[in-house]
């Protein structure tokens, strides 16, 4: 609530309320965004958070991490982008009260991989799907890029590297690729099944 309206809730003027607020030294700051998770999905952060750090401390291994982000050229969701001004609504031209809309829109994506040593070559590029999908995946960020991140910046395999969650990064042949030439962990790492158990023995954990 601004102090304009605590003055008049408290029928004072909002002055008065900013010089209370500084005499008990307190400060108004901004939520500090972060995920939202569930209870479940925050126990199971937690756990598999610890069994990592664990992990990194016994070793003394790097963690590589990787993530994309879209951006579209429209800017409609930018502060001060959403909006325009008028005196009549009714009167405003077509072209400044609508904006169009694409069913599918075309974005630029932009992939990177980061550990504590550096940053990987960046990925951009056009796309018109939601999503990455396993074949870029492969070819363009894990072949083109993380492989010669890895090979720049941990060369003695002191890594784990830990993909996004998303499907498409875990697709069979990315698997495949991943266990021949580099050491990856993530969504198969903390899991019950021979195969996850056998990453788990790798990796030093049981």
């Amino acid at each position: 609530m601004s102090c304009r309206k605590l003055g008049k809730q408290f029928e004072c003027d909002h002055t008065t309320i900013t010089r209370q607020l500084a005499k008990m030294n307190l400060t108004r700051l901004k939520h500090e965004k972060t995920q939202k998770y569930t209870l479940k999905q925050e126990e199971k952060a937690k756990k598999l958070s610890r069994k990592l750090v664990n992990q990194l401390y016994r070793e003394n291994y790097s963690i590589i991490m990787d993530d994309e982000k879209y951006f579209t050229f429209s800017c409609n969701n930018m502060p001060g982008n959403d909006g325009y001004y008028t005196n009549d609504k009714q009167l405003c031209p077509d072209n400044v009260r609508f904006k169009g809309q694409e069913k599918f829109h075309t974005k630029i994506l932009v992939w990177i991989a980061i550990s504590g040593k550096g940053i990987s070559e960046p990925l951009i590029r056009r796309v018109k799907s939601e999503s990455i999908n396993q074949v870029i995946y492969r070819e363009e960020c894990l072949k083109k890029r993380v492989l010669p991140f890895i090979n720049e910046f941990h060369f003695r395999s002191d890594y784990i590297f830990w993909p996004d969650l998303a499907m498409s990064h875990y697709a069979k042949d990315n698997i495949s690729w991943m266990e021949e030439n580099i050491n990856f962990g993530a969504k198969y790492l903390f899991h019950q099944t021979s195969y996850k158990q056998e990453q788990l023995r790798i990796f030093g954990v049981v």
